[in-house]
């Protein structure tokens, strides 16, 4: 590759300060509002993206999409990791983690549990390195990774027209995501049964929720990682309210909560394992 030539003559400079400048030409045309400008990559344009929004940080962008591609891939389980482990540029300049908390506007993270380049631990590391910004994940089971796959679902449409049209829904906004997790962990019983639960606001009705959860850990290969689907239980405390709850299998390592509209529509909860970061906070 080119990493060790100047960085002005790397390809992933050149990417990412195309990607800025086209931007800027769009701003300035009289036929587009630039304060309803998006930004969307699909697997490595993903990082191309993570890596625009945290540089810019403002709000060059309304929003962003990011379809598989993630940051922290130098310790991923994955051919990027066996690549990356050892490029101090990528860990030093290049990785998105790096300028991500810089962002503050709406991003969505679409993805597949099973996604064999871009593990779930890494995607997790990156999306949450975002503070002052909404987030929302789409995990999606089964899902399969390239252009087609993002482009035939609903999500990414639905969550930029939500951000753009702000006056068509109601308590909507430029910074209000349609859903949003309110808490997600995990509840022991008084028969010692383990319970993971996760709340949400949404703005689209839930239509039924699943435990998606995986007996392996972080530090399987993500290509040969096994992912399953339990059903979840799933009531509203208001009509705009959902918590959804499942009882873990004993082998589980890791496990997000999904939600599903009538509409095809999926939202999941925070990436957790057990190893790592799942709490008992949701009672």
């Amino acid at each position: 590759g080119d990493w060790r030539e100047d960085i002005e003559d790397q390809w992933m400079f050149h990417a990412v300060a195309d990607t800025i400048l086209a931007r800027s030409l769009l701003a300035d045309s009289c036929h587009v509002d630039s304060t309803k400008i998006g930004l969307m990559g699909i697997s490595w344009g993903g990082i191309i993206s993570c890596t625009v929004a945290g540089m810019t940080g403002d709000e060059s962008f309304c929003h962003f999409i990011s379809a598989y591609g993630c940051g922290n891939m130098a310790i991923a389980k994955s051919h990027f990791g066996r690549a990356l482990k050892d490029n101090e540029l990528y860990t030093t300049v290049w990785d998105p983690c790096l300028y991500l908390s810089n962002y503050t506007m709406p991003s969505l993270w679409l993805s597949w549990p099973e996604d064999p380049t871009f593990p779930m631990n890494c995607f997790h590391a990156t999306y949450t390195t975002i503070k002052r910004g909404p987030v929302m994940v789409s995990l999606i089971p089964n899902l399969g990774h390239g252009h087609a796959p993002v482009w035939n679902r609903p999500d990414g449409y639905v969550f930029s027209e939500y951000l753009w049209n702000q006056g068509d829904y109601p308590n909507a906004s430029a910074k209000n995501c349609w859903s949003k997790e309110i808490c997600c962990g995990a509840v022991r019983s008084e028969t010692n049964l383990l319970t993971g639960t996760a709340q949400f606001y949404t703005a689209f009705p839930f239509q039924y929720a699943k435990l998606i959860w995986s007996p392996d850990s972080d530090e399987v290969n993500a290509a040969n990682r096994r992912w399953n689907t339990v059903e979840a239980e799933l009531t509203f405390t208001l009509p705009e309210i959902a918590i959804a709850k499942a009882i873990f299998p004993d082998i589980s390592q890791a496990w997000m909560m999904n939600f599903y509209t009538d509409t095809h529509l999926v939202v999941s909860s925070t990436y957790q394992n057990f190893k790592y970061n799942t709490s008992l906070i949701c009672k």
